[in-house]
């Protein structure tokens, strides 16, 4: 049997998809076990489903630990320019918190965080790790003296019998 003309030939990136076993993941969506059940709602077939460009974002989940509701205010100071702003922490996790504020500072930002709750307060270290535009910051833990990381703790434990904050 011959082969047809070279120019006339399917590329190798369209003559074949992999197999739908072999998808480890979906244009930096969650993995297909995650996602299929959401996408099969939303589209006709598997195939479309995991289709490049077709899929339906879903938020990853990247957390080390639980965050719950949290409410307290806070100071921020961006430790490059030494910048102070104001904010508010809507959730807290034993690792880091979610800072409401309508200018937040760039991904990788380190910053010093002072949360004040009740007559309690704790002060840290800690760097920017994504950022909302015009809605605030998610900051990760990076240093925190012992008595800091007790506040932290009682904290994280009084919120725990309150509600868990559900993913995006």
């Amino acid at each position: 049997m011959q082969r047809p003309a070279k120019h006339m030939q399917t590329p190798p990136s369209v003559q074949r998809s992999p197999p739908l076993f072999q998808c480890a993941y979906i244009d930096a969506y969650k993995t297909a076990r995650h996602f299929l059940p959401l996408a099969l709602f939303h589209r006709s077939s598997i195939r479309e489903a995991l289709s490049p460009g077709k899929a339906i974002p879903v938020h990853l989940e990247r957390r080390r630990t639980p965050r719950f509701a949290f409410s307290a205010s806070a100071e921020i100071t961006d430790e490059r320019e030494n910048a102070r702003t104001s904010s508010r922490v809507c959730d807290l996790s034993m690792q880091g918190c979610y800072l409401e504020m309508s200018n937040p500072f760039p991904e990788g930002t380190p910053v010093t965080v002072e949360i004040y709750k009740d007559s309690e307060f704790l002060e840290a270290h800690a760097v920017v790790a994504f950022r909302e535009p015009s809605e605030g910051m998610g900051i990760r833990f990076d240093e925190l003296q012992p008595y800091f990381a007790s506040v932290l703790a009682n904290w994280v434990k009084a919120a725990k019998n309150g509600t868990r904050k559900q993913p995006n």
